[in-house]
């Protein structure tokens, strides 16, 4: 999952905020291309969310295009 660590969520008017240990995100609602909220297939407790970005979230010299949310 990506990036890796527990992220807490804040929904803002026009981003969303990605707050953890050591790195901070803000995603523009106008960067999410699509949402997909998937069943994990070996549990039916957990559901994943994957959120596909035009342009890609930056950690260092890697670049995040794709960031996978679990649900417990």
């Amino acid at each position: 999952m990506t990036p890796r660590g527990k992220y807490a969520m804040e929904f803002y008017r026009d981003h969303l905020r990605l707050h953890g240990t050591k790195y901070d995100f803000n995603v523009d609602y106008t960067n999410i291309h699509k949402i997909y909220l998937l069943p994990d297939p070996t549990t039916e407790s957990q559901q994943f969310l994957v959120v596909c970005l035009k342009e890609g979230l930056q950690s260092g010299r890697q670049l995040y295009k794709y960031v996978l949310m679990r649900f417990i």
